[in-house]
């Protein structure tokens, strides 16, 4: 038995209108599809070997000075990653450690077959630090198309408790709030922590323009210029000057081809720490470990694998960026008591 279309709710007229909509539809997808049929189709060509590789690759006969090199330091796993790439290596440390910084020259010249050699500057003096550029361009031969500072000191340990950089750069502890510290001891840190970066930087830019290659600038910083630690004031500034003056002549060099970036490291085990009291039984050791989301105090070659790409090939659309080696310590703080699972 038919059933009247009335009975569905669907009027004679609504059904026309269907029809109609239905056949203008079918009739546009028709002469869509008929052009698109008589459009000649374009090929993308990809320039793969352009395209970046797995391993990273550095410009041809690079150079990189690197300051603060001496064994156990995030400065040598940098100079070590960079080495492992082929580059020639200028280690600039203290008059006080030039021997260690040797030591570790020698070391990249019998593993990695590189040329490696150390120059001794105080980096909180820009006249010294305008000589060494000088006399590394006359050594290896040309300017620098990679320059990574690394000089600093002065942080402290989440816990308060002074570690690697929670002591003065006389050796000292730092446990002074701010308005307890004397001039004299916050220009004592600035002057390590921030003024030792602008002298390299300015070095750094001059001898990089003059050689008209382009090339990296890398300002290592610290995390500490997210956190607002009692006693860490003079620090956290300085970090916090850093990576600003990283920003700044990102957008400064770009012209000339210079990339500039930030390189934050978190909690590294350096030869400082394991001084200081961070063995691997060491309770210190562990309770910092408990606070990083991925268990583990960062090393010297993390650093390194992170800046060998920031200077790498592979990098070269990243400036002005401000990159964090943490283990997730800055995004893993929380309002639950440290230590606590997170």
């Amino acid at each position: 038995m038919a059933i009247p279309l009335s009975m569905k709710g669907i009027t004679l007229e609504s059904m026309a209108l269907v029809a109609a909509g239905g056949a203008a539809v079918l009739l546009a997808y028709t002469c869509l599809h008929r052009q698109a049929a008589a459009t000649p189709t374009t090929t993308l060509n990809l320039p793969t070997a352009n395209l970046p590789q797995a391993t990273p690759t550095l410009a041809n006969s690079s150079f990189a000075l690197i300051t603060g090199v001496a064994p156990g330091t995030m400065g040598e796993g940098i100079a070590e990653a960079l080495a492992a790439l082929g580059c020639r290596i200028a280690a600039v440390e203290h008059p006080s450690r030039l021997g260690s910084c040797e030591e570790s020259c020698a070391r990249l010249r019998k593993v990695y077959g590189v040329e490696a050699v150390a120059f001794a500057a105080d980096c909180t003096a820009q006249a010294e630090v305008d000589a060494v550029f000088e006399a590394a361009a006359a050594a290896l031969g040309g300017e620098p198309n990679i320059v990574v500072s690394t000089i600093g000191g002065g942080g402290v340990g989440t816990d308060g408790t002074p570690r690697n950089g929670g002591h003065h750069p006389d050796g000292t502890p730092r446990t002074q709030l701010f308005h307890e510290e004397s001039w004299e001891t916050s220009m004592r840190i600035l002057s390590t922590t921030q003024f030792s970066q602008h002298h390299c930087c300015r070095a750094a830019a001059r001898h990089m323009i003059k050689g008209e290659r382009g090339g990296s600038l890398l300002l290592i910083g610290s995390i500490m210029a997210d956190f607002s630690h009692p006693t860490s004031a003079t620090y956290s500034s300085s970090k916090c000057a850093v990576r600003k003056l990283g920003e700044v002549l990102a957008r400064e060099l770009a012209p000339r081809s210079i990339r500039v970036n930030v390189l934050q490291p978190g909690h590294i085990r350096t030869a400082a720490e394991l001084a200081s009291g961070m063995s691997d039984s060491s309770e210190g050791k562990r309770a910092q470990e408990a606070r990083i989301p991925l268990r583990r105090m960062g090393t010297p070659a993390d650093v390194g694998a992170a800046a060998a790409f920031l200077c790498s090939m592979q990098a070269a659309y990243i400036t002005g960026s401000t990159l964090s080696v943490d283990g997730g310590w800055t995004v893993g703080m929380d309002l639950r008591s440290e230590g606590s699972p997170m």
